[in-house]
Parts: structure tokens; C-alpha cells; sequence
């Protein structure tokens, strides 16, 4: 199962809530992604971090991961995440 998404906002905290909610409906709709939704917020956090805030450009963080399961249990995983800085709106 996989997935794939992008959120944007002004803040890191502002990104992060909107990842939050981004992945919290992810697992809502692929109940398999629960074993890797924590590790993925993590992930995307420390980019995240990576990218100094300068209160005149906004955040856009594009997201994407899959896993594999057979009989349940997980035989693959990936993910990716990127953060970019954009002219504000």
C-alpha cells in the first residue's frame, strides 16, 4: 500500500500539524501503514529541521512511502520526503 502527499504552511510547527493530520488519514485508510506512520513523522520532522525558518517564505513538504505485507506481516518499506522553501503566498 502506498501513499503519497504534500502540505504547505508558513511555519515548522505549521507543517508538522498538517503532516500529523496528513498521515493520521493515511492510516485511516490503510490501516497497514500504523507500523510505519511514527517512524515517518520522525523522518519528515528532521528534515523539517534542516531548513532554517525566516518568517517571509513558507514551507512545502512533499511526502511519499509504501510498505509491503504478506499474511499480515511487513516484508518492504520505503519512503521519501523532500523540504522546500517557497515565496509566501
Amino acid at each position: 500500500m502506498s501513499y503519497s502527499f504534500s502540505v504547505r504552511g508558513a511555519t515548522r510547527a505549521e507543517v508538522r500539524f498538517l503532516i500529523k493530520a496528513e498521515l493520521n488519514r493515511v492510516v485511516e485508510q490503510q490501516p497497514v501503514h500504523a507500523a510505519d506512520r511514527a517512524d515517518a513523522e520522525e523522518v519528515a520532522n528532521t528534515f523539517i529541521s534542516l531548513v532554517p525558518e525566516d518568517g517571509e517564505s513558507d514551507f512545502q513538504v512533499s511526502m511519499h512511502g509504501s510498505v509491503g505485507s504478506i499474511d499480515g506481516a511487513l516484508v518492504s518499506a520505503s519512503m521519501g520526503v523532500s523540504v522546500t522553501k517557497l515565496a509566501r503566498l
